[in-house]
């Protein structure tokens, strides 16, 4: 009998702990299919059964792993650190260790959630597509080489493990991006808390290539702003300021439309409910167009 295959959490069982209803060890899930509300274990949601193993990646086909044992390990520190930091009992030097930790599991949920992963497969496809269309007018368009006749060379380039690889070698540049932009920490202590998902990486505006602010849930009580590349708000140094009620639920309701399935709280709520069911029909996904001579991907939320 062959070896039981993994279930591989795309989105991290310590990442959600915080999530967690106070004394309680499960989640109140809302499911944006079957517009449910009940209470799951971390277990029991956000995981694909070998998801984590890449077979292209010969040398190591789980690498994706290792990559996230040192992140996982100190993620649940990491953010009572942060707490302490806001409140200034820690120093800088603890916060850039803070950031570090932060800025490398933002790399990884932006090419580990299916959400994500089924983006990249689209976004190369559009941009397979238009480019062809593009050349096509201009009467440009290369002959197939006899050595790729009969090769679906679009299947090819869009196949998951490639696209994953693609981004996987790009990870430490990514990494070093967040790491480099600016961060505003949003504190919330109102009594309507921050909600996560299975896709908790949202963005704010239409994410032009890198130059985008991102929204990503830490706890229900404290959201981070990241603004990459030329996009800026309030200065550029990181800070952070307390989040009004209003803007804690159009933050919520940001994540809501951007979840691929499941909408992640420590209460129960009427509200939520109405919302997800509001916004079953919402995700969030790519769109290729010409700016320019350029071909941009743009990230939006938008009714399926």
């Amino acid at each position: 009998m062959g070896k039981k295959k993994p279930n591989d959490h795309f989105l991290s069982k310590v990442y959600m702990k915080p999530f967690l209803p106070s004394g309680e060890k499960k989640l109140w899930v809302y499911d944006k299919q079957s517009l449910s509300c009940r209470l799951k274990g971390r277990g029991e949601i956000c995981f694909i059964r070998n998801g984590s193993t890449n077979k292209l990646i010969e040398s190591n086909p789980r690498l994706i792993e290792e990559v996230l044992v040192p992140i996982e390990n100190n993620w649940f520190q990491m953010t009572e650190n942060l707490k302490a930091f806001l409140e200034g009992t820690r120093r800088r030097a603890a916060y850039l260790e803070m950031k570090k930790i932060i800025s490398e599991y933002l790399a990884v949920l932006i090419q580990a959630t299916p959400s994500n992963k089924q983006q990249r497969k689209l976004a190369t496809e559009s941009l397979i597509d238009l480019t062809a269309k593009i050349l096509e007018k201009q009467g440009a368009f290369p002959p197939r080489p006899k050595e790729l006749e009969g090769v679906d060379l679009k299947a090819l380039i869009t196949e998951t493990d490639w696209v994953e690889l693609i981004a996987l070698k790009g990870l430490p540049k990514t990494i070093e991006r967040f790491s480099q932009s600016k961060f505003v920490f949003l504190q919330n202590n109102s009594d309507t808390p921050f909600v996560t998902s299975d896709n908790p990486v949202c963005y704010i505006n239409e994410g032009v290539g890198h130059n985008c602010i991102i929204y990503f849930p830490l706890t229900p009580q404290l959201g981070l702003l990241v603004a990459t590349g030329s996009a800026s708000f309030n200065g550029s140094e990181d800070s952070s300021e307390e989040c009004t009620v209003s803007l804690v639920k159009k933050l919520n309701q940001l994540v809501i439309k951007a979840a691929e399935q499941y909408v992640i709280s420590s209460i129960e709520s009427e509200e939520l409910k109405e919302l997800v069911e509001k916004f079953k029909n919402f995700k969030q996904g790519c769109v290729t167009q010409q700016i320019g001579p350029l071909l941009v991907n743009q990230v939006r939320q938008f009714e399926r």
